[in-house]
């Protein structure tokens, strides 16, 4: 098995570029991708390709980088959730204050 990362992980469409990483290579559950699709780890059954944005990483290199990316996506998914609170806080005080004024 060999475990890989993928930088600079989407074409100028957005989407996500492998590549040329076969996909259905890559182990299921084995994948951690950076919210902002910035970089891709993953492990695989197959010899990674050579490309410039491809690295080999050792299992432990794999593991780091995994975690430390789903631990940066749920600090940021906690910050969009604080957000998303604090937005229903303040347009259901905006609505108490309209309906208080007899605007609404």
């Amino acid at each position: 098995m060999k475990f890989g990362k993928i930088v600079n992980f989407t074409n100028m469409f957005g989407q996500c570029d492998y590549k040329t990483l076969n996909i259905d290579s890559i182990v299921p559950g084995s994948q951690g991708y950076k919210m902002d699709r910035s970089c891709f780890v993953f492990a695989c059954d197959c010899d990674l390709p050579q490309h410039e944005d491809i690295s080999e990483l050792t299992q432990a290199q794999w593991q780091a980088e995994k975690t430390a990316i789903a631990n940066e996506n749920s600090a940021e998914q906690q910050t969009i959730e604080q957000k998303i609170d604090d937005l229903k806080s303040q347009n259901a005080q905006v609505i108490l204050t309209l309906v208080m004024e007899g605007l609404m």
